[in-house]
């Protein structure tokens, strides 16, 4: 199939709106947000100002709060798109090339489900590590595990390997003895099973 899409630019920034813009947008967002909580889609206006004022001056627009919380709210929306596209089966996302790979078959089936995931047909999303950053803090991964592994050691002692390339070296860690407990593995340990001997 020969698909005729624009460039990403097209989906993205009108007017004098840039990809500069966007980021500028996102990393002020991100630490102004330190120390603060709020969900993602309501940013409080005394933050929306602030953001203005930043974003302003160096691009020489003259933006509203509702300019900034419009643009807040098309960010997400790129971002649930995007986060949504590469979950698809037969989608492949190759972020060090910055390029989602599918086949002719596959865009198609996403085009039919969502047309705006033609902005990523030619290149991934440019902001995606700040997008995730800000959007993505109250995400949740939720994993079922796929194969249950029973891990048991019945050995009682704790080997400790020495750094020191001299064959034979004193080592200053004592090992300890630890009891073996067939029904529970805990990962990490809650504390060192080693301790140093005085020198």
């Amino acid at each position: 199939m020969n698909f005729i899409i624009p460039p990403q630019a097209v989906f993205f920034y009108k007017g004098k709106r840039t990809p500069e813009m966007d980021a500028m947008l996102l990393s002020t967002l991100i630490t102004l947000r330190r120390g603060r909580e709020w969900e993602d889609g309501n940013v409080p206006e005394d933050v929306l100002r602030n953001v203005r004022d930043v974003i302003m001056h160096p691009f020489g627009m003259d933006l509203t709060t509702d300019d900034i919380a419009g643009r807040v709210k098309l960010l997400k929306a790129r971002y649930i798109s995007f986060k949504k596209l590469v979950k698809t089966n037969g989608v492949q996302w190759n972020p060090q090339h910055r390029i989602v790979v599918a086949s002719d078959s596959t865009w198609n089936f996403i085009f039919k489900r969502d047309a705006s995931a033609a902005a990523y047909f030619y290149r991934d999303e440019p902001d995606f590590s700040l997008l995730a950053s800000f959007f993505g803090q109250f995400d949740v991964k939720v994993e079922f595990p796929q194969e249950v592994i029973a891990i048991s050691d019945n050995s009682a002692e704790v080997i400790v390997l020495s750094d020191s390339d001299v064959p034979d070296a004193p080592n200053r860690v004592q090992p300890i003895y630890s009891p073996s407990d067939s029904d529970e593995v805990t990962s990490p340990m809650p504390a060192p099973s080693w301790r140093h001997l005085p020198k």
